[in-house]
């Protein structure tokens, strides 16, 4: 096994010199750099829309109800190691001297928020600083509107339910108040330990009862999918996804222009693979009829050419993947200025995913060229017509075809839009080969009737070319077509992308 390693290797750097590869694994690279570049930004994005979606909730998960809680979450979120804490919210009325306020009552609990946090000012007018607090026993922080409504101010004494409370500061900015769009009545946030003093929580209280989680990723799903079937009546469970579902479609729209954009771009290189792979079979073709001729068998060869594609698909993909990294580094940056916080970092999925797809691709080009070299035989280094055992163009691009399609629709994610995606490829195709047609039938028909001379000559002799080679010509003009379909994509994709992310509507 070891000497047909190393003579992989050996004629794969050599097929390298002879520049034979060149064009193919160029074509490979561009393939995965443009894969991996759409993966490593979508996931950071997606990480960075869950961070931003947390400082909404004021945690990564928030399990409410209208009734309290059972003690069965808390204690597997603290068994799988999540963070917690609960809240209250319901309404109530606040008086002060002869006035009164219908307020949106929180009771929060030590720990409050799990992400994001609160900021509080000496008055309306305060800039306010930052804490990472929640009120005293016996003190309670109102939003800038209840002051205005009732005339109150820091140190005023104002009474919720049986209970009286000092207002010791202004609650300026609240994380998990902008997961609520109808919430109408002012804030008032007091500690949860002082809310069994006001007897507001009765039998039938119009009351939401929240436990707050926090922590890795990893985490929180296997939380959110243990106890999504646990769920009973009046139970529910939020996250980016369900209480901001705007920021959710704007990531998948984000994701599936780009990712389609990617795919065109994979579909150019896989047709480029197509072409330049002949020169590197044709060479493989000499050499392994040469081994033959030298007693090989057909496994030795049929091992000779998996080592080397495995090889070209490798070491192709590392340098995709890397030339991906970079590039995402621009896309990182023209939307990094929509976040609150920087993106994350990288993950190793989108790594995984070049290397996969490099491999996919590569053997798809292969795949029917292997099927030809099973048939070698030591007469074909005598015999040079046995060579040209052409495979049938149906079965030759049967399998390059599959794998792009597949991709398609891991890509887009909606099998609505792959379709249209694969029918509108296709069409291109179909329009492109009909104007080459039809330009080639006019021209030279238009040429026959014309007088003759030295320029007209040569259109006929180039003409007549076009005609020699009609199925390669069509081939790369329908690859030309298709380049300047991915740049105007892209170029739509980074143009709208700022409207994408946040939710706008984007012009047909």
């Amino acid at each position: 096994m070891n000497a047909i390693l190393n003579l992989a290797c050996l004629q794969t750097f050599n097929l390298w010199r002879a520049g034979a590869l060149r064009v193919l694994v160029f074509a490979l690279v561009l393939a995965v750099a443009a894969i991996t570049a759409v993966s490593f930004f979508t996931q950071r994005i997606d990480a960075a829309l869950n961070q931003q979606g947390g400082l909404l909730l004021g945690a990564d998960l928030v399990l409410s109800a209208n009734h309290a809680l059972p003690d069965k979450f808390e204690k597997s979120a603290t068994k799988l190691g999540l963070a917690s804490v609960h809240s209250y919210e319901f309404p109530s009325m606040v008086v002060f001297g002869n006035s009164s306020q219908l307020v949106e009552v929180k009771a929060v609990g030590q720990g409050f928020p799990l992400r994001g946090n609160l900021t509080i000012g000496e008055s309306t007018d305060d800039d306010g600083r930052v804490v990472k607090a929640i009120p005293k026993l016996g003190q309670v922080w109102v939003e800038p509107r209840l002051t205005h409504l009732l005339n109150v101010q820091v140190g005023s004494q104002v009474e919720v339910g049986e209970r009286k409370f000092i207002v010791s500061a202004i609650l300026l900015h609240e994380p998990s108040r902008g997961g609520d769009m109808f919430t109408f009545a002012p804030r008032l946030m007091m500690n949860d330990a002082d809310l069994a003093s006001t007897k507001l929580l009765q039998y039938g209280s119009r009351a939401k009862f929240q436990l707050l989680l926090a922590s890795t990723p990893d985490k929180v799903n296997q939380f959110f999918k243990y106890t999504l079937p646990e769920l009973t009546r009046g139970e529910k469970i939020q996250d980016l996804r369900n209480a901001r579902p705007e920021i959710k479609l704007a990531l998948e729209k984000a994701q599936q222009f780009l990712g389609l954009s990617a795919m065109v771009s994979v579909i150019l290189a896989m047709v480029a693979m197509l072409l330049s792979s002949m020169p590197f079979i044709k060479q493989s073709l000499d050499s392994y009829a040469l081994m033959r001729c030298f007693g090989a068998s057909q496994n030795t060869v049929m091992q000779l050419l998996a080592i080397q594609t495995l090889l070209i698909s490798f070491f192709s993909a590392l340098v995709g993947i890397a030339l991906g990294y970079l590039a995402q580094l621009g896309l990182a940056q023209l939307a990094g200025s929509l976040f609150v916080e920087a993106l994350p970092a990288v993950g190793l999925m989108p790594m995984l995913v070049g290397m996969i797809s490099s491999i996919a691709m590569m053997f798809a080009v292969v795949l029917p060229h292997a099927w030809q070299m099973r048939h070698l035989s030591a007469m074909n280094i005598l015999r040079r017509d046995t060579l040209a055992q052409h495979v049938s163009a149906q079965l030759k691009f049967l399998p390059a075809t599959l794998t792009m399609s597949t991709m398609i629709f891991w890509q887009a994610q909606d099998s609505k839009i792959a379709l249209a995606t694969i029918g509108s490829i296709l069409l291109l195709c179909l329009l492109v080969i009909s104007l080459a047609y039809g330009f080639v039938w006019i021209t030279t028909g238009l040429l026959n009737s014309s007088p003759q001379n030295a320029t007209l000559n040569a259109v006929k002799l180039g003409l007549l070319g076009l005609k020699r080679r009609f199925a390669i010509s069509t081939i790369q003009m329908i690859g030309f077509s298709m380049g300047l379909m991915v740049l105007i994509l892209l170029a739509l994709t980074i143009l709208y992308l700022p409207l994408i992310v946040k939710g706008s509507d984007v012009p047909a």
